[in-house]
């Protein structure tokens, strides 16, 4: 175990005095990587089987390589003067990943009184069960991609199996258990939108990230997604947030007979998502185009026209003080500069925006919508 040596993201690894370089950028959140060159081949992903990547990479951020002690020496000391309040592991499928992290969880929970969590994949829920039951306190199941089309072909692996077993964890474990979407995977806006609410009515954690192209992976020539649909989509998840919460759907979703409402069989008999924007009345004024993509709303009691759409969306917090346009995910979590340089556009904020940059989100959003 003392052999094992740990990836440190580049921010983390400045926070815990391990390397030094100036940045603005700041996370309470501790990353750490363990394991290099996944079994899995993601067409996206620089540690994919075939990616010729450098190891150190994931996304496009480099995590250099330290020993655990001295991590863990860095970590402690970090905690105490409150640099860091969580610790949370990139788990990499190599062979023999899921007992070696176990080890390495047992020793981190013994050792630090901050909440655990890892984006690890696991193949049934009983592997969920016996993270927890050592301490971890959230698993992130990357789902990645949302399109049904093109799942197997980016992760090679069923869409279906993969969302029924993010189905059967969510139901069990709720808000323990977390997943991210990618951005550019060739998905629509609605099936973006769908699993989200999807995800809120399993109560599991949701977080959005754009594609980033990584040189020598599979998907090194494809590009990211405009900036212009990336805000569309942050926005209408706020959107759906505050409805979600007019409607005190907490409370109502109680009643639903989950399985019924979300997973329906196709024509292969394997679970596909239902579509929620239909079966919740109060969400069925989204208006989408044949293709899937969300080109504005039909006039509902919220708002009925451009002028009480842009009232609407100022009076909404998160909205107003631009909370939509940072990192999505647990606690804490926030990755700066995760999808792009600091000197290029910014699709998930670390921290609150520019008031000029919330109002410029909402004046395109608005113009772009169609309702009626």
């Amino acid at each position: 175990m003392e052999n094992i040596k740990i990836g440190v993201s580049y921010l983390t690894a400045k926070t815990l005095n391990l390397i030094n370089y100036k940045t603005d950028a700041f996370s309470y959140q501790a990353y750490l990587m363990l394991g290099e060159k996944c079994q899995n081949n993601c067409s996206f992903c620089a540690q994919a089987k075939e990616s010729q990547t450098e190891k150190v990479f994931l996304s496009r951020v480099k995590w250099p390589l330290f020993n655990i002690d001295q991590v863990e020496i860095a970590l402690k000391k970090a905690i105490l003067e409150k640099k860091i309040k969580k610790i949370c592991f990139q788990v990499v499928s190599f062979n023999g990943y899921f007992e070696v992290f176990k080890n390495v969880l047992n020793r981190f929970v013994e050792k630090f009184n901050v909440p655990i969590g890892a984006s690890i994949h696991i193949s049934r829920k009983e592997e969920a069960e016996e993270l927890f039951y050592i301490g971890l306190s959230k698993l992130g199941f990357a789902i990645d991609c949302v399109s049904n089309s093109n799942y197997k072909y980016i992760k090679g692996r069923d869409f279906c199996d993969d969302l029924k077993l993010f189905y059967e964890i969510g139901s069990i474990f709720n808000n323990k258990i977390t997943t991210h979407i990618i951005c550019g995977l060739g998905e629509t806006d609605f099936e973006i939108l769908n699993f989200y609410i999807f995800s809120k009515i399993l109560d599991t954690g949701f977080a959005l990230f754009n594609f980033t192209p990584i040189k020598k992976t599979k998907f090194e020539n494809k590009k990211s997604v405009p900036l212009e649909r990336y805000r569309k989509i942050q926005l209408t998840l706020a959107i759906i947030d505050e409805i979600l919460k007019k409607e005190n759907f907490l409370s109502i979703k109680k009643g639903f007979n989950k399985e019924d409402l979300i997973l329906i069989k196709d024509k292969n008999s394997k679970f596909i998502l239902n579509n929620l924007f239909s079966l919740i009345k109060f969400l069925d004024f989204f208006y989408f185009e044949k293709y899937g993509n969300l080109i504005g709303f039909k006039k509902n009691s919220y708002f009925r026209d451009k002028y009480e759409l842009f009232d609407f969306l100022n009076k909404v917090d998160s909205i107003r003080n631009g909370q939509f346009l940072m990192t999505r995910g647990c606690e804490f979590c926030n990755r700066p500069y995760y999808n792009e340089k600091p000197q290029e556009h910014i699709y998930n904020y670390f921290k609150l925006p520019e008031k000029e940059k919330v109002k410029e989100s909402i004046i395109t959003y608005v113009n772009s919508c169609i309702i009626e």
